[in-house]
């Protein structure tokens, strides 16, 4: 997938957030509640995603 020049400008932006975010809840969950969440999060996106394919 290609980006846009505006995409690749706000790219960093986006993954500092991100990890921001997930140091918050890890600090609020834990480590080990941390990595089932995500892997909830994922199985779940294995079932609803249209676009993720077989």
């Amino acid at each position: 997938m290609r980006q846009t020049g505006k995409a690749q400008a706000i790219h960093p932006i986006a993954v500092a957030t991100i990890a921001e975010v997930e140091a918050e809840w890890t600090a609020h969950l834990g480590k080990r509640r941390m990595d089932q969440f995500r892997d909830g999060l994922a199985r779940l996106r294995e079932t609803t995603d249209p676009y993720l394919g077989p």
